[in-house]
């Protein structure tokens, strides 16, 4: 599984720039630009006297995920100056830039809105039934116990071990999923039942994954644990939202279809890409969704919920 980061640098590469029409940029020789700064300056060779000319007073420019707005250029000296207020432009958040990062002249789809489509995407995994395996370590007893993660959606059962005169022996056994605010500050607990009291072991359970908030958040690592084969899932997820926001008409559309047709997904002339990458993305979910309900069983089966409260 890829970094957040590395998911953006896929669609762009794969779906919204096509070989031959990237945006025009240049990489930036200040060092670094500091959150604040307020004057690029570029190296040469980037950009041809065209695009140079067509860098003016209200063009932005995109460096990582932060759009600014130019103020004025100066081709000669390669040097772009922004108002401090228009640092941070259109949502995004002003930051320091390392030397050699590349900027991007007007685009038409911005990283951090593909960045946003990446996060949107793993998120509604949990919503399509597919969630991460977690457990927490707790104590059976007589009283409820409370699921500290607010993010646990359901239980599996309680895995402790149980050791007679010869050997040990690891049970898991079901338990009552309680949702209260009356009784737990998180909302949610459990109740044991065939396990006596005093016993130390570990609840498992489905957990919503939580949102990506920094491109090098590794979606394979213990704080996300999004399997590799539901990477694309994501992809086209998140590329369907991008698409959907801008001219497809523009793009390339068969080099598209030839991306996806490479990656082993079904393809067929006159379809719309946006709702074809949808359907294509319903139907590996549920192909997934199956997958991961035949591995963990009926959640029905594991757990019986009584909820209090009213909650």
């Amino acid at each position: 599984m890829s970094t957040v980061g590395q998911l953006v640098d896929r669609i762009r590469r794969e779906y919204i720039y096509p070989p031959g029409k990237g945006l025009p940029g240049a990489a930036i020789t200040n060092n670094p630009l500091a959150s604040n700064g307020t004057s690029i300056t570029y190296a040469d060779g980037y950009l041809d006297q065209s695009e140079k000319d067509a860098i003016g007073p209200g063009t932005l420019i995109e460096l990582d995920t932060e759009i600014t707005v130019v103020a004025t250029h100066n081709a000669t000296t390669r040097t772009i100056t922004v108002n401090a207020l228009d640092r941070g432009f259109v949502g995004t958040t002003a930051a320091a830039h390392v030397t050699g990062t590349r900027f991007y002249v007007n685009p038409p789809v911005t990283r951090k809105a593909i960045f946003d489509a990446v996060a949107d995407a793993v998120e509604q995994l949990s919503g399509d039934g597919l969630t991460r395996i977690r457990e927490e370590e707790m104590t059976s007893g007589s009283a409820p116990v409370e699921i500290t993660d607010g993010d646990c959606l359901w239980p599996l059962g309680f895995l402790y071990p149980e050791t007679d005169m010869t050997d040990t022996q690891y049970l898991t056994v079901p338990v009552h999923l309680i949702r209260s605010t009356n009784l737990f500050t998180s909302g949610q607990g459990i109740q044991f039942r065939n396990v006596s009291t005093g016993k130390s072991g570990y609840l498992r359970y489905k957990a919503r994954f939580p949102r990506p908030t920094a491109e090098s958040d590794d979606l394979s690592g213990s704080s996300f644990g999004v399997p590799s084969r539901w990477e694309k899932l994501i992809l086209l997820n998140a590329t369907a939202q991008v698409l959907a926001g801008v001219d497809i008409k523009s793009m390339d559309t068969e080099f598209i279809e030839n991306v996806l047709a490479a990656q082993g997904f079904p393809t067929g002339s006159g379809r719309n890409i946006v709702r074809h990458l949808i359907s294509v993305y319903q139907l590996l979910a549920a192909s997934a969704r199956a997958d991961f309900n035949a591995e963990y069983g009926d959640e029905a089966m594991m757990a019986d919920v009584f909820i209090t409260d009213g909650a």
